[in-house]
């Protein structure tokens, strides 16, 4: 399962944040980052403890391109695969956050997917509760249209705002930017891909595995000032 998804997702998981920003509404003003800075300083240091191995799953880090990178001018960037060997399972975890909550506007599924082969087949909105976090995000699928690519794809997915909690889609970001304090804190983005095929109870599963791993980078994002 690992190859064929593989084969499905990596590259559209490259392309998608090539493209982040590209999109990007650039009407919100940039703000200097005065004691921000202590802020996005502790979310960088708190996710470079996100595990490598949890529960079963072997971590194996992603190549992100130097472009997406210089696009989406990340605080924090991570795309790791996840396997579950005995489980026969796989899905990768994408965290972006960035200090301009203007730079993450265009790293949106259906905006990035689409752009490179991907027919965005339905979009749910869902609700979790898992370790302490109430996430307010979406479910979308994606098949290939594509001679280098086949397959079907779900994206769990949701926003991260300081003191602001989590939001569905990018009209949350964009109104939370236009704060002029709050745009100082920019915002975050969680994406957890598999194959489509997947039975609902291991999605959810998986789902609760990597947040949870995650949990405490994802709770400094939204902890905003506070310690």
């Amino acid at each position: 399962m690992r190859d064929k998804l593989a084969h499905q997702i990596g590259v559209p998981i490259l392309a998608l944040l090539v493209l982040g920003g590209m999109a990007a509404e650039k009407r919100l003003l940039h703000a200097p980052a005065g004691d921000s800075d202590a802020y996005h300083d502790r979310v960088l240091a708190v996710s470079e403890n996100i595990p490598m191995n949890v529960d079963g799953y072997v971590g194996h880090n992603e190549t992100i391109l130097p472009a997406a990178v210089a696009l989406l001018r990340p605080n924090v960037i991570f795309n790791r695969r996840y396997d579950n060997r005995e489980a026969r399972l796989s899905a990768t975890l994408l965290l972006v956050q960035c200090r301009d909550a203007r730079d993450i506007l265009g790293h949106y599924p259906p905006v990035c997917y689409p752009a490179h082969g991907w027919v965005q087949e339905n979009a749910v909105p869902r609700d979790w509760s898992i370790d302490g976090m109430e996430i307010h995000g979406m479910e979308y699928t994606f098949a290939a249209n594509s001679p280098t690519k086949s397959g079907r794809i779900t994206i769990l997915d949701f926003m991260l705002l300081p003191a602001g909690g989590t939001v569905r889609d990018m009209k949350g970001v964009i109104t939370a930017a236009g704060d002029s304090r709050r745009k100082l804190f920019g915002a975050g983005q969680v994406q957890v891909v598999m194959d489509a095929d997947m039975g609902p109870e291991d999605r959810e599963a998986v789902f609760k595995t990597l947040i949870t791993a995650a949990g405490p980078t994802l709770k400094a994002i939204m902890a905003g000032e506070s310690k």
